[in-house]
């Protein structure tokens, strides 16, 4: 099964490079999405903020999933994969 992922409007190379890796693109208010990807540069505040926290929809606490969010600022399209794929930025230890 693929990974949903929503995507920030306008990161089109983004999108197409997620899908082309084998993600599949939902909509940034699709419930199911298991990562999000926006873009937030100095002094922005971080768009989609507070649906994400909504625990309505961005937290399933019987099936313990939820979603990442991922500033794609200054990460490579490698970088966001990795991420996705381990659900964390950087190691812990």
């Amino acid at each position: 099964m693929t990974k949903k992922i929503a995507v920030q409007n306008g990161l089109d190379d983004i999108k197409k490079n997620l899908e082309n890796l084998g993600y599949t693109i939902v909509d940034m208010d699709s419930s199911d999405a298991e990562a999000i990807v926006y873009m937030r540069t100095e002094g922005d505040g971080i768009p989609y903020i507070s649906s994400s926290v909504n625990m309505n929809t961005r937290f399933d606490i019987e099936n313990q999933s939820s979603a990442i969010l991922i500033n794609a600022e200054g990460r490579s399209i490698e970088d966001i994969d990795e991420i996705i794929k381990k659900r964390r930025y950087t190691p812990l230890f």
